[in-house]
């Protein structure tokens, strides 16, 4: 059974969700204006796509300068007692 107060979490971030898939599209259709404007002024995709390979280098240094193994959900794990003292009525142990 859902509670009041998970349910609303649950609606709050599917509001969030479907923002974030509006703001993607909105910057999908803005890249295609933009790529168009570049084409009109320079004459071809040369300095878009030149711009686009550095931005892809500088997101892959940053992803990879992220350490995984300390930051991520995935590895950090949650002992078992703080799972049991928290305030929540319902808890699931799995």
């Amino acid at each position: 059974m859902i509670r009041q107060k998970n349910l609303r979490k649950i609606l709050e971030m599917r509001l969030l969700l479907h923002w974030i898939d509006h703001l993607n599209a909105f910057g999908g259709a803005a890249a295609v204006w933009a790529f168009g404007l570049a084409f009109t002024h320079w004459g071809s995709y040369d300095v878009p796509f030149a711009v686009g390979a550095v931005t892809l280098l500088a997101a892959g240094i940053v992803s990879l300068s992220i350490k995984e193994k300390k930051d991520s959900v995935r590895y950090v794990q949650v002992p078992r007692e703080v799972i049991l003292s928290s305030d929540e009525t319902t808890v699931a142990i799995t």
